[in-house]
């Protein structure tokens, strides 16, 4: 009775070896007896129908393996350019950090060279126009990409659905196919009385091998799933930085819009400056050095990156290929399919769906693996997009500190600079001693660049002048109150009639006080050499009994004695006494000792640590020399003192002197009384005026 199966079996052979087949193939007769060859020309009956299911199993199986495998070494190979491409970024970053240290400490150099404000403002002008077109590119890559992501995401999610419905088809197909088989079993074996366990085996197999199949797509979907939510958390993140880039940008434009503001304040000041920026030119080369070797270490940053992307493509190329043999394979699957149709009658159409499904989901997987592709090509080069745009943020915001920087210095520099050596430092042309505003103020002052040699700029601070034939007792009350005794009108800080613009006296038969604040014009902590000048002119302007005297100071920050609760911050000490004039006649007290520029006071003043005044030519009681006498007008007095009371100054020790108890003068000097001190008697002495100045240079 096994006549027929044998003879069918030899004919098969014969008829695969008169073919020539390489190639896997299945024959089947009945639907019942099936015959595999292989490569060797083999042919397999019977019971090893198993192995055919098997070996589909084993191609399908290699094909998802080939595919894991290039996603897997894709996945690897990404990472690694990410990696690299960080790596890259750090050590750009790094790079500008250094040369923000550089640059900084070049700063300090650059302090006095106010002229580098122009060109850095223009820096920075230039710099914020780069950040503001490179954002408006990114933010519109961002987009783009964003909207790729959501695109590839549905078509994502589309492909897996298409894909559950074919493999929901390809199950139903299965079972009806199951069905139908057994039911062919049943009838054959009520006809026949022969049993046929291969067939129902064979389906079996074939069913559970399309169950893994099913099972490893749907793992396969659930993967893509999982990728297509990482890119779509990637597109919140990327939003995300939009975001903070955005507010980066307003942080910076702000920042760009202050130092506009600070530079459009300074410009007049500027353009007296302008003039000394050659001298910068080797500093500037250093820039450049600097600049030049940041541009070739981002060059070779950009060649490592290029090379990065060379290997990503080829890493591509080899997925592609990849994906092609699976393509083949799985149009091998579909053959292999194909032939199993002519299995039986009935399982045909089943079994070619099952094939069609098969191509489908392979199709759909090839789809699915080339939108990865292009989703991992877009995030590569988004990833270096957001690299770039930081390493440009990160260098645009140390470009922005070194200018905020250099640009406090230079006003820095400038406010130290707002007495008379300004113009030393920004000429303008011959120094000559005269009248002189600082630009982009509107209060003059009178300036002396050749008392001493011309080595200093003097500002004239304060003159005081007393008609001749008149005592400092007849100064009005009223003036003396506001200008001597009012803390915030004080001669120290700008009171009197008007700025002091003239070294002469106007000899005009009338006191006069003139004075700017000293405030405006003394930086705490910095050195200035204090000049006391007094003399006697007489109407014509020739000046007598002259006395010019400087000494060397720091300045504390104080100008009244109301202002500090601590004695020894209620005057200056002076050192390192020059005599520019003396032709008084007069043996001053020089012996090593403290020398004090002691401070006005006001009525207000706490007598806690007691006052410095010129009693005696020296105190420091709580007394402020008998202050509570009305007529002896204490308050509003100051000069130069030693620092023992032995009735000897070193230079004016009450100057201002505001005595009215008799007939003082101004300047008071207690070892020659009747030249400087109560001169009312002393003829000719009495009929000139008493001219005292104050002026300051700093050191």
């Amino acid at each position: 009775k096994h006549m027929p199966y044998l003879l069918v079996f030899v004919i098969a052979l014969l008829v695969a070896s008169a073919a020539g087949a390489e190639a896997p193939g299945i024959a089947t007769l009945d639907g019942n007896i099936v015959f595999i060859l292989n490569s060797s020309k083999d042919v397999f009956f019977g019971a090893r129908a198993s192995s055919a299911s098997e070996s589909e199993g084993a191609i399908v199986h290699t094909l998802g393996g080939g595919m894991r495998s290039s996603l897997s070494t894709f996945s690897a190979n990404l990472a690694a350019t990410d990696a690299a491409a960080a790596s890259q970024a750090r050590a750009t970053l790094a790079l500008t950090t250094d040369f923000s240290t550089a640059n900084a400490a070049r700063s300090s150099a650059l302090e006095t060279q106010s002229q580098l404000l122009s060109s850095l403002s223009t820096a920075q002008l230039t710099s914020s126009t780069t950040f503001t077109s490179l954002f408006g590119a990114t933010n519109t890559t961002l987009a783009q990409q964003s909207t790729s992501v959501v695109t590839q995401s549905t078509q994502i999610a589309s492909v897996q659905a298409a894909a559950n419905s074919a493999q929901l088809q390809l199950a139903l197909s299965l079972a009806t196919t199951a069905s139908r088989a057994l039911n062919n079993e049943n009838n054959i074996a009520q006809l026949t009385g022969v049993t046929l366990p291969n067939t129902n085996t064979m389906i079996n197999t074939l069913f559970s091998t399309t169950q893994q199949q099913s099972t490893a797509l749907s793992t396969q979907a659930v993967g893509l799933a999982n990728q297509a939510s990482a890119q779509i958390t990637l597109s919140d993140r990327l939003s995300s930085l939009a975001n903070s880039l955005t507010s980066t940008n307003t942080s910076l434009r702000n920042s760009v819009d202050a130092n506009t503001i600070r530079l459009n304040e300074l410009s007049s000041m500027q353009a007296a400056t302008s003039t000394r920026v050659s001298t910068l030119g080797s500093a500037l080369e250093s820039t450049a050095t600097v600049t030049t070797a940041l541009s070739t270490t981002q060059a070779g940053t950009v060649t490592q990156l290029n090379a990065q992307i060379g290997a990503t493509n080829s890493t591509l190329a080899t997925l592609t290929a990849s994906l092609a043999s699976t393509a083949a394979l799985a149009t091998a699957v579909s053959t292999a399919a194909m032939l199993q149709a002519t299995c039986c009658t009935n399982n045909a159409a089943a079994i070619t769906q099952a094939a069609l499904s098969t191509s489908a989901t392979s199709t759909s997987l090839s789809a699915n693996s080339a939108l990865v592709s292009q989703q991992s090509t877009s995030i590569f080069q988004l990833s270096s997009a957001v690299i770039a745009f930081s390493t440009t943020t990160a260098t645009l915001n140390t470009s922005n500190n070194v200018l905020s920087t250099l640009l406090n210095s230079v006003v820095s520099i400038l406010n130290r600079r707002r007495d008379c050596s300004f113009f030393r430092y920004n000429p303008g042309g011959a120094l000559t001693d005269g009248i002189y505003t600082i630009p982009g103020t509107s209060t003059p002052m009178f300036c002396d660049f050749s008392t001493g040699g011309g080595g200093l700029s003097w500002t004239l601070l304060t003159t005081m002048e007393q008609p001749g034939n008149q005592r400092i007792g007849n100064f009005p009350a009223a003036n003396y109150t506001a200008w001597f005794n009012t803390a915030n009108t004080m001669w120290i800080r700008g009171g009197g009639e008007a700025r002091p613009l003239s070294p002469n006296a106007l000899v005009d038969g009338a006191f006069h006080i003139r004075s700017q604040d000293w405030a405006n014009i003394l930086v705490v902590g910095r050195s200035y050499v204090l000049r006391q000048r007094f003399f006697r002119s007489t109407a014509a302007g020739v000046r007598t009994f002259e006395f010019d005297v400087g000494y060397t100071f720091i300045y504390n920050g104080y100008l009244l004695q109301d202002q500090s609760s601590v004695l020894s911050s209620r005057a200056f000490t002076l050192v390192g006494r020059t005599v520019y004039t003396d032709s008084t006649g007069i043996s001053w007290d020089i012996p090593p000792e403290t020398v004090l520029f002691w401070l006005p006071f006001t009525s207000a003043a706490s007598s806690a640590p007691g006052f410095y005044t010129a009693c005696a030519s020296y105190d420091a009681s709580s007394s402020a020399c008998n202050a509570a006498d009305v007529n002896a007008r204490r308050f509003g007095n100051a000069g130069i003192i030693g620092a023992a009371a032995n009735n000897n100054d070193p230079a004016g020790g009450w100057a201002p002197h505001m005595n009215a108890a008799a007939a003082y003068d101004i300047v008071f000097v207690h070892q020659s009384q009747g030249t400087f001190g109560i001169s009312a008697t002393t003829v000719p002495l009495n009929s000139l005026s008493i001219f005292l100045s104050y002026y300051i240079a700093p050191v």
